[in-house]
């Protein structure tokens, strides 16, 4: 296994330790320079390449919009580029956002329109066309791209700033109010744990022969009959035994005051399902947390032990 990053580890309380796992080959550089990219896979000859890099920040896309497309929309182009011609490569998984669909109340499924009306939402959305581009490049040679596209993602390690959890954090160590901007927006709260076993699920049929069958875009997300707002969570936390109060702030910017997507063709094609509650989302979140920041637990261990309880309890699929 190899990954490739740019070197953030002055910024994550994780990357670091990672490095001392056995197996695990870590290079340094930008997915927007093809070229050494490009060596790097011909070095490796992968059979499968998880495409994750992004700028993954709504807020920081309204005041860095170039190099938010630069890093989503040609990162993506680039890594796609530089998988062609390898022979051992059997598929790439190409992760997005529930963020590209046209904003309304209704349900959204695949086939959903796409829209984007921020910079973010703008650079994913171009990025899917991107994939559309390369998918004809590829289909000679058998290569299939799958696309992911999660809800709002939580759990322990995410430092990042305007992200709701992260931001909770922060004031309840500083014993400081959380500076809220839409308050009643629903969104599909999910842990990273469950989200990173549909990427794994979708990986598993690339490589066990059944690559067609994937070759397509896939919604993961909670249940939508399980509605949660920003309210709802903060209070979920306090429950946890992490409460702040509240700041009603004006927005900055514009964001949808409700996204809800369907799964059903993840459950369908790939057997998944969302094995965590909301209760246990915030549960697992909030401890990771607490065990770091207040305990002072080693970081990455802390993770790896939920990566393992939740492979215990839950059955690896």
């Amino acid at each position: 296994m190899r990954g490739y990053s740019r070197d953030n580890s002055a910024f994550s309380t994780l990357f670091p330790a990672k490095q001392i796992e056995e197996g695990w080959v870590f290079r340094y550089g930008d997915v927007a320079d093809t070229a050494t990219l490009r060596a790097q896979l011909r070095e490796f000859k992968p059979n499968l390449v998880f495409h994750l890099a992004a700028q993954s920040l709504v807020s920081y896309g309204y005041e860095n919009p170039l190099e938010t497309f630069a890093s989503n929309t040609l990162g993506t182009a680039s890594v796609l580029d530089a998988c062609l011609g390898i022979e051992e490569l059997l598929g790439v998984v190409v992760i997005t956002t529930d963020k590209v669909y046209k904003e309304g109340p209704e349900l959204k499924t695949e086939s959903s329109p796409l829209e984007g009306r921020d910079p973010y939402s703008s650079s994913k959305v171009a990025a899917e066309h991107v994939v559309a581009g390369y998918r004809t490049l590829f289909k000679e040679s058998g290569v299939v791209i799958s696309v992911a596209r999660g809800g709002n993602i939580i759990g322990g390690g995410d430092w990042s700033r305007n992200r709701i959890v992260p931001d909770l954090i922060r004031a309840y160590l500083d014993e400081s109010p959380i500076s809220v901007r839409y308050p009643n927006a629903s969104r599909p709260w999910q842990h990273v744990l469950d989200l990173v076993n549909a990427y794994v699920q979708i990986g598993h049929r690339i490589v066990s022969g059944q690559g067609q069958l994937v070759n397509t875009e896939f919604n993961v997300g909670p249940d939508p009959d399980f509605e949660y707002s920003v309210l709802d969570l903060i209070e979920e936390f306090r429950l946890k035994g992490i409460g702040v109060d509240i700041r009603v702030d004006e927005p900055r910017v514009h964001e949808a005051s409700k996204l809800q997507i369907s799964s059903q063709r993840s459950q369908a094609l790939l057997g998944w399902n969302p094995r965590l509650s909301f209760s246990s989302t915030v549960g697992l979140t909030a401890e990771w947390y607490r065990m770091v920041c207040v305990d002072g637990a080693q970081a990455y261990e802390s993770a790896k032990g939920q990566v393992m309880g939740f492979l215990l309890e839950n059955g690896e699929q």
